[in-house]
């Protein structure tokens, strides 16, 4: 799941995560809830209890954003919306909105059927099928695996990827 964290837009009457900001990604597993608060670039591991069971430790990727990635996260934006309407309002919306310097540490984060969690960073204009990192339970890396990027990921099991591809003419694609 994301849900809005440091990096909000407030209107008059909502607010919302930010374009591209760092808020918090969870994801549920069979044993542990897996928290990214994206205020840096470590990923906490929760048991049923509450208790913490597992920090892993990742580097923060402070590399700022290039005017090159921030065009290609504005036309990401854009393709996400659904009707030409829908378009026009993300247009207009993102001319309303500075998009942030850095972006999130963590963009994406999903569990395996086998109890890993695979997380994913931020797409960047020269790299936009990031890898995912995959980690054991016990927050060791256990591999780093390439998707394409336009793929929204639903599940992982412990052969397979099951995942969502828009195409324009056939809408979801399985």
């Amino acid at each position: 799941g994301e849900f809005p964290g440091t990096e909000m837009l407030v209107r008059e009457h909502d607010a919302s995560p930010r374009p591209a900001g760092r808020w918090l990604r969870v994801a549920m597993g069979d044993t542990l809830a897996w928290l990214a608060p994206n205020e840096d670039g470590d990923i906490r591991g929760y048991a049923s209890d509450g208790r913490l069971r597992v920090v892993i430790r990742r580097a923060l990727r402070d590399q700022a954003f290039s005017p090159d990635d921030h065009a290609f996260v504005r036309q990401a934006l854009i393709d996400s919306a659904r009707t030409e309407r829908d378009k026009a309002l993300v247009r207009r919306d993102l001319q309303l909105t500075a998009l942030p310097e850095f972006p999130p540490s963590v963009a994406a984060m999903l569990t395996d059927s086998d109890g890993n969690v695979w997380v994913r960073p931020h797409p960047r204009a020269n790299d936009r099928e990031p890898a995912w990192d995959v980690f054991g339970a016990d927050g060791v890396w256990e591999a780093t695996v390439r998707m394409p990027g336009q793929l929204q990921v639903i599940e992982i099991g412990t052969d397979h990827v099951l995942a969502l591809q828009d195409d324009p003419d056939r809408g979801h694609v399985v």
